[in-house]
């Protein structure tokens, strides 16, 4: 058999194993997730927001260890005809084989989610596509009193790297992008319809999510949610990240600006003008508007970050340990399987003959002298 055909009846049952136990894998750690935010409800959006992106890679992490776990697993023998196997093994094609011995159902269920992963990249593609058209845009560069102005926000908020603002009247609203060379893009309009403090605001806001380097998380996340499409756990805490993304944001900016009020106006100005950007894209009107003000104009006190980490930690290495260990446990792959078997194995022994019973030994002859 040549070994295209041999990874295809071993990846094919792995990983619809796998994906069958990450459907109580994720729950579980779903569950944990749930729990964990409840538990840091007072705490910081930043804490938050660290805390789903762990749950969240660990959602990747253990379905892929029990990939690896079943892909390492002795294939057992095939429970098929002596005549299909002899035909198959003497000399005719894998595809033979593949056809009359591989579960079909295995066979679809791996195909349907490589399909669905291909699709979600490939919308994540053209947004990155869509990103690249943003930068080929005619734009107009700062003011120069706005530009100290956001170099002080850089200060106060330790960026270190070179912020390029842009200002278009192609553009829809404020957003970030980039990670190595940031770039924030503006309506031109923007800067005639706030007032300063306003434009400080919503200038402070694009400039946390480069701060908290939010880029880099929103591409691990739009990766993560690709691969998890298929469960309702890992969209929900993607929502949920999203939102403590802006949160986190939010409060960076307050603090930086030292106004929250100016923060929440701006973004009831933005909300008039909101339309549908790539999610590739941090834009500061993003998440919801009603959860965002109230949180600005409440200013909820908040906890100290590192009360709750050990406890939030803990939680996340049972959960991922049970998930491992569990998943490594419970039985083997679906379907039928291929395995190593003997030409003495596939031919039927007759049973074993039952011992006649030994003769009565005859009697002596007689002496003759």
């Amino acid at each position: 058999m040549d070994a295209f055909a041999t990874a295809q009846l071993s990846l094919a049952p792995a990983l619809a194993s796998a994906l069958l136990h990450a459907l109580w894998q994720i729950t579980l750690l779903g569950l944990g997730a749930w729990l964990a935010l409840a538990a840091t409800a007072r705490h910081s959006a930043a804490m938050r927001h660290a805390i789903g992106m762990l749950f969240l890679l660990a959602m990747v992490l253990v379905p892929a260890l029990t990939f690896i776990s079943f892909l390492q697993m002795p294939v057992p023998a095939v429970d098929a005809p002596p005549a299909l196997l002899a035909e198959a093994l003497g000399g005719a094609s894998a595809s033979v084989l593949l056809e009359h011995v591989s579960s079909s159902v295995t066979m679809v269920l791996a195909l349907l989610w490589v399909l669905c992963v291909a699709g979600a990249l490939v919308r994540h593609a053209g947004g990155l596509y869509l990103l690249r058209t943003l930068g080929n845009l005619p734009f107009e560069p700062m003011q120069a009193h706005r530009q100290q102005r956001i170099a002080q926000l850089a200060a106060a908020m330790n960026i270190r790297r070179s912020v390029e603002v842009r200002l278009s009247k192609d553009v829809a609203g404020p957003c970030t992008a980039h990670l190595l060379k940031p770039v924030i893009w503006l309506p031109l309009s923007l800067t005639k319809r706030l007032p300063r403090d306003q434009m400080d605001a919503v200038l402070a806001h694009e400039l946390a999510h480069i701060a908290r380097l939010d880029w880099l998380w929103s591409g691990l996340q739009c990766a993560a949610e690709s691969l998890l499409f298929f469960h309702p756990a890992a969209r929900w805490l993607g929502h949920r990240i999203r939102e403590e993304r802006e949160h986190a944001c939010d409060d960076l900016a307050a603090v930086a600006c030292g106004d929250g009020i100016a923060l929440a106006e701006a973004l009831v100005q933005l909300e008039r003008s909101r339309q549908p950007v790539p999610r590739l894209l941090l834009a500061a009107h993003g998440g919801s508007l009603m959860k965002r003000v109230t949180r600005l104009l409440s200013a909820r006190s908040t906890r100290s970050y590192w009360s709750g980490v050990a406890g939030i930690t803990l939680v996340l290495a049972i959960c991922s340990v049970l998930a491992v260990h569990a998943g490594v446990r419970v039985g083997g792959m679906p379907g039928v399987q291929l395995g190593s078997t003997d030409r003495h194995s596939r031919e039927p022994q007759s049973p074993p003959s039952p011992r006649s019973p030994p003769s009565p030994a005859s009697p002596p002859s007689p002496v003759t002298y």
